[in-house]
């Protein structure tokens, strides 16, 4: 029998959480009815054992608006000081929007071509938290643009 070979191809590396954490190239969903944690429980994972496993963290929730839930009043400064993410960088919108998502996730597909092209070892890793949003979910789960 003959041996597949397989071209060479550039396989990224993901900075990981500790043990006994999930790897962070996986989806997840914190469900429960409000008021219950989910949010204050992904912020402190995020802040936590996940703090380098995301190059950038895009937050979507009527409730990170600036005075709304103080939870997200220290994911901000996390933001800034520890991602080291500029000011003028927008990661954070109070109203869903899927014209934006569509063009973060184009930029990460762009950013990790070029990686891939240049033969980077690191992937430039995002995650997308969508929160609050389960009294509009006509404007979420069901809008035209399906994602």
């Amino acid at each position: 029998m003959t041996e597949l070979k397989r071209p060479k191809e550039v396989v990224f590396e993901f900075p990981q959480p500790p043990h006994p954490y999930p790897q962070s190239q996986r989806s997840g969903a914190f469900i429960g009815p409000s008021g219950v944690g989910q949010t204050t429980a992904a912020i402190a994972m995020l802040m936590g054992p996940y703090k380098n496993a995301f190059s950038r963290v895009y937050v979507f929730s009527p409730s990170c608006a600036e005075g709304v839930d103080p939870a997200w009043d220290a994911w901000r400064k996390h933001v800034r000081i520890h991602m080291r993410v500029p000011d003028e960088e927008q990661t954070m919108w109070d109203t869903w929007q899927p014209q934006i998502l569509e063009k973060l996730i184009e930029r990460h597909k762009k950013v990790n071509a070029h990686r891939k092209a240049n033969k980077h070892k690191k992937g430039y890793v995002i995650l997308v938290l969508v929160d609050d949003f389960v009294d509009a979910g006509d404007k979420v789960m069901h809008s035209i643009t399906n994602i």
